[in-house]
């Protein structure tokens, strides 16, 4: 287990290393979303959390895209039960179509990935995708968190996330190449 713990810190490293953006591990507990491992990139994230993003924070799973990424790993059956209680314990102003929120989780447990809000009290977007060897036990998300203003080329993070993802089943390679974030556009 310290020897998949030193390779996710790896992975996150390496992530921001290579985007300049804040990158997590997450984790489920109970019907929450909790930040196991966070490295903050080049900008800090405001959060409504006088101590920012940390380890330990949690969010209820509907309320980020890592959160609906754990929950769509859980059996349907008790996914759609889950899905109805986080709606009737949310507040009113994040209540949402357990209908539409079924049909997202479908999708990604087909992708094994997922973006949108971040959560966690903060006004950015995350891109997530689950982590290996993970998915049966305990499963595992890794994630990009970026400002939700267009700079950032959500292929170019999801290809970021895909590589990161591949080399966790690779031996270990030396450097880290910066990518580029937004896409070209010819003028």
């Amino acid at each position: 287990e310290r020897r998949a713990m030193k390779a996710e810190r790896e992975t996150v490293d390496r992530l921001v290393a290579q985007t300049g953006l804040s990158a997590a591990i997450y984790g489920m507990v109970s019907m929450n979303a909790q930040i196991f491992m966070h490295k903050t990139g080049n900008q800090p994230i405001v959060t409504s959390n006088p101590k920012g993003i940390s380890s330990g924070l949690q969010d209820q799973l509907a309320n980020s895209a890592a959160g609906r990424l754990l929950l769509s790993t859980v059996s349907q059956q008790r996914r759609d039960g889950l899905i109805r209680r986080l709606n009737a314990e949310a507040a009113e102003d994040r209540k949402f179509s357990t209908v539409e929120m079924a049909q997202q989780m479908e999708s990604c447990r087909n992708t094994r990935m997922a973006h949108g809000a971040a959560g966690f009290g903060t006004n950015v977007d995350s891109c997530c995708m689950l982590l290996p060897g993970h998915l049966d036990s305990q499963p595992l998300v890794v994630g990009l968190m970026y400002k939700p203003d267009g700079e950032a080329d959500h292929a170019v993070l999801l290809d970021c996330l895909r590589d990161a993802v591949e080399r966790l089943s690779r031996p270990a390679e030396s450097g880290v190449e910066p990518i580029q974030l937004r896409s070209s556009v010819a003028a």
